[in-house]
């Protein structure tokens, strides 16, 4: 690996065999040494590593049926059960949702999981386990439209990605937001102008940055070095607020 460069291949979730292609074509098209993925498509990314003879680092969520040399994730379920620790204490009872994009993603599912944990023993809540099949604004307020007709006593939301700030928009085009907690994942840009807003109540961060640096670093310190690495590096559940927001920098942790 002396004089190691990087490449890497974009994919679109939302359309099976495209992580499994995209993995095809970078493996193809390069002398690989080692491996990056987030294995958000779940099927595709099994695929692919049963055709691959390499090391891989699982970064942003685990796949249990793997063996990787390292995971670098957050724990989903013990995040989805602090989204549902805020909510509680945001709007205390009522009736809940959790809205996952994208069905067969393992952390989405943890994540919804955790939060309907939580909140499994009180009788005074309710969760709604929600997927939205659309990913463009239209989409996401024509499914909140219909998801509000079926159920309008609704007083709170946990979106378990990054989209969280299309469900604050709606909230807010429609007048909503008062009567609505939201917590999403993720401080992207318009997640991050979105808590600023007041359209986002609480940002769940896991530390996208450092996940990426992380990960070299454990392939340069197992494969040049051949030092021990860990099978697991845990990463923090940060949880930000408009007033934190501003000043969080995940490239410095």
């Amino acid at each position: 690996m002396a004089g190691a460069l990087w490449s890497y291949k974009p994919f679109d979730r939302t359309k099976p065999g495209s992580l499994y292609q995209a993995g095809k074509d970078l493996l193809n098209q390069h002398s690989v040494d080692a491996l990056i993925l987030a294995p958000v498509a779940p099927d595709d990314a099994a695929r692919l590593l049963v055709e691959v003879s390499i090391p891989y680092i699982f970064i942003d969520s685990p796949l249990p049926s793997a063996s990787p040399l390292s995971v670098i994730a957050q724990n989903p379920f013990k995040g989805g059960q602090t989204a549902g620790h805020i909510m509680k204490l945001l709007r205390g009872n009522g009736t809940f949702a959790v809205i996952r994009m994208y069905a067969t993603a393992y952390n989405l599912r943890e994540r919804s999981r955790g939060f309907q944990s939580y909140f499994e023993n009180n009788t005074n809540c309710r969760v709604i386990d929600s997927i939205c099949p659309y990913e463009t604004t239209d989409g996401v307020f024509e499914f909140m439209d219909e998801l509000f007709c079926l159920h309008p006593d609704i007083n709170g939301i946990f979106v378990t990605h990054t989209e969280a700030f299309m469900f604050g928009q709606y909230l807010s085009y429609t007048g909503k937001k008062e009567q609505v907690a939201l917590i999403g994942y993720d401080l992207q840009t318009e997640n991050q102008q979105g808590l600023v807003q007041g359209n986002i109540d609480c940002i769940i961060s896991q530390r996208p940055e450092y996940q990426g640096h992380t990960s070299v670093y454990e392939i340069y310190r197992s494969m040049l070095l051949s030092q021990s690495r860990a099978d697991k590096i845990h990463i923090p559940i940060d949880i930000l607020f408009a007033e934190s927001a501003p000043e969080y920098n995940m490239s410095s942790l």
